[in-house]
């Protein structure tokens, strides 16, 4: 008989779960070699069955030797709560299968799985490089001119991944690791340089944002502790200051030498077109006016989960804040943005902490400012379930 201490189940545990991230990538691969195939549906259930059994497995050894978080599970039984009563409702356009596919497994295994974030990294630069195989195929320009946003922020989530290997990991790796996987996160710069050509500004915006927090917020491995490089953060202000200031003139220079060059970029492109017709957020401002009047409505516990598209006929509201105030009213929002916070406190805790923040973080949370729906958003609820675990501090 086999028998898995800890260790074992957490090291398992952060390969189903940076499998479970890659679900998306997969079914795009697979659809690209397999046109008529369609096993998405069948992949997430695999992976559900796998990690609830890690889950399980992991659960009776906390309970057997630590005994079970009260905080954690006094969450989760809100959440669930509160997820059961708007599908009763049949107001929520989430069904069960897609609330426990997408919030409660991502939550519960960002909160009982001690990930290990170096090979969760790895792992994902490893799944991402079988992109490449058929990215010619894959990487699909329409009509008019865009990398869906959907594929946008597919292809984002290995190149975060090999952001962080770069500016963090590799230089306390072993030659050969180093070797290996800076070859792997090098390759992700052609999937960059068609995003930066085609793709969605979500994205982008989230591998921007990464790149300068890395620059700011440093883990030191001699002190074993985050260190703030006051320089940086001086130099980046006075750069996004600067860039706010003379947005148009930016653009239209940057534009004007690309285009000279015989290169697109749909970001500029699409800024510069919609600077001129002042809508910048491409009519997300009427939805956020919507959106605020719905919250107003209801202001303590809001409409319900995925309740938006009932009461508005819009699918989303384009914010998870506004979503969050919207569904669930004051009380869910303080209860999320006090887990955010912790989650951003508990980085500090050890380069472990910190490398798992910066990646589930920056795929997850940006992203989520501007567009999708926050209960279908996987990453979103690792994070929170990272956020909330004390089951890290070994």
């Amino acid at each position: 008989m086999i028998r898995l201490n800890e260790k074992e189940l957490n090291k398992i545990g952060t390969l189903l779960v940076a499998s479970y991230i890659s679900i998306p990538l997969f079914n795009q691969i697979i659809r690209t070699v397999f046109p008529s195939l369609y096993i998405m549906s069948k992949m997430y259930l695999f992976g559900i069955i796998l990690l609830i059994l890690i889950i399980f497995l992991k659960l009776i050894l906390q309970t057997k030797y630590k005994g079970i978080n009260k905080y954690n599970f006094i969450f989760t039984l809100y959440i669930v709560f509160m997820l059961l009563i708007s599908l009763l409702s049949q107001k929520s356009a989430s069904t069960s299968t897609t609330i426990v596919s997408y919030v409660i497994v991502p939550l519960l295994s960002g909160m009982i799985i001690k990930l290990d974030a170096a090979k969760l990294i790895k792992y994902l630069l490893i799944f991402s490089t079988l992109l490449l195989l058929v990215s010619n195929k894959i990487i699909i320009v329409d009509s008019n001119g865009y990398i869906s946003m959907g594929l946008s922020y597919i292809y984002m989530i290995p190149i975060v991944a090999s952001i962080i290997y770069i500016m963090v990991l590799i230089k306390h790796e072993n030659k050969e690791q180093k070797y290996f996987f800076g070859i792997l996160s090098f390759l992700q710069l052609s999937i960059l340089l068609k995003l930066l050509q085609y793709g969605s500004r979500g994205p982008i915006l989230s591998i921007i944002i990464v790149v300068i927090f890395l620059s700011i917020v440093k883990w030191d491995y001699n002190k074993n502790q985050i260190i703030f490089k006051g320089t940086k953060i001086t130099l980046w202000l006075v750069v996004l200051f600067l860039f706010v200031l003379n947005i148009d003139f930016i653009l239209q220079f940057i534009g004007e030498v690309l285009e000279k060059m015989s290169i697109s970029s749909q970001l500029i492109e699409k800024t510069i077109r919609l600077s001129k017709t002042q809508s910048v957020l491409n009519g997300r401002n009427k939805i956020y006016s919507i959106g605020w009047d719905g919250f107003v409505s209801r202001p303590i516990f809001g409409h319900g989960v995925s309740s938006f598209e009932y009461y508005t006929g819009i699918i989303y509201p384009h914010n998870f804040i506004l979503q969050f105030l919207f569904d669930g009213g004051i009380l869910l929002f303080i209860i999320m943005f006090s887990i955010i916070l912790r989650g951003v406190n508990r980085m500090k805790i050890d380069v472990n902490q910190y490398l798992i923040f910066s990646l589930l973080f920056f795929i997850s949370v940006p992203g989520a400012m501007l567009s999708g729906d926050i209960w279908r958003n996987t990453e979103f609820w690792l994070y929170i379930g990272f956020s909330i675990s004390s089951l890290h501090r070994n």
